[in-house]
């Protein structure tokens, strides 16, 4: 069984936006985040809710995904470390 999701060249409308946000700050869509579009009547809410903690954070976003980086070295979580070692790297 698998889930589906809405892929980035299928998205339309809010889903689209988040998507374009994401690409344009992050340089992709991460797969986290297009897990959530498998309920697309709460993604939007969902994503609204991790940026204010995000964007919120007293360190800054830079040191919010260093803490993120270790974070998922240490869970291990192959993806996440991946992910956020491109965007330090590049």
């Amino acid at each position: 069984m698998f889930i589906k999701t809405i892929e980035p060249e299928e998205a339309t409308g809010e889903v689209a936006a988040l998507y374009a946000a994401e690409e344009a700050s992050m340089g992709r869509v991460m797969q986290a985040t297009q897990c959530w579009s498998a309920r697309p009547d709460i993604i939007v809410p969902v994503e609204s809710l991790l940026h204010q903690i995000r964007d919120g954070f007293s360190l800054g976003l830079v040191n919010f995904r260093l803490i993120t980086f270790i974070a998922a070295q240490h869970v291990p979580s192959s993806y996440c470390s991946h992910v956020y070692f491109r965007v330090f790297a590049g």
